[in-house]
């Protein structure tokens, strides 16, 4: 999938050269499930890896598209970081 906003975003991203791979395979997902893939993405790393520069130019593709999604955390911070809103059970 090419997306213009990567033409910029990627090359300034200093910490991971497969960044753009991991992003097309969770947009694929995403956007083409298959009936034995889910939906659902878990991103996690250790601080300061680019969890929510990944989440960033995911969600701003799927809402350049016109695509609905949900972005959850579980902690009110890391929901603050990436825009969404904290699990409670």
């Amino acid at each position: 999938m090419k997306n213009p906003y990567w033409d910029n975003a990627i090359d300034k991203f200093p910490f991971n050269a497969n960044l753009q791979d991991i992003i097309n395979q969770q947009l694929a997902l995403l956007i083409n499930p298959t009936p034995y893939l889910s939906r659902y993405s878990l991103i996690t790393s250790t601080a300061g890896t680019g969890k929510s520069y990944m989440i960033k130019i995911i969600t701003d593709y799927l809402t350049n598209n016109h695509k609905s999604f949900l972005l959850i955390a579980p902690t009110g911070v890391a929901a603050q970081n990436i825009n969404g809103k904290t699990i409670t059970f």
